[in-house]
């Protein structure tokens, strides 16, 4: 409504804001100096050796056991999702 109203409001904004504000400051200086110390080193290459043989392991498998790249299934398909690609597969076996 006016000037004066418009600068209380940011006023109790600013001050309702510093607080989380401050605590993402101290926050990011205490994970820079991670980094530096020797147990977060290891802990960090451990993490990423694990999250890295975790997605190798996860994987999904894009082919068949015969080795052909699955066909995706047609929407009219009765009984099979739309997007399902491992319940129906084009073969070239007789």
């Amino acid at each position: 409504g006016s000037p004066t109203n418009g600068a209380l409001y940011m006023l109790a904004f600013g001050l309702g804001t510093l607080p989380a504000v401050l605590a993402t400051g101290a926050v990011a200086g205490w994970v820079a100096r991670l980094p530096r110390l020797p147990a977060a080193r290891a802990a960090i290459g451990v993490a990423l050796i694990v999250f890295g043989l975790a997605s190798l392991w996860f994987a999904p498998d894009h082919t068949d056991h015969a080795g052909h790249t699955p066909t995706t299934v047609p929407a009219a398909t009765p009984g099979v999702a739309p997007n399902d690609t491992h319940q129906l597969q084009s073969h070239p076996h007789p």
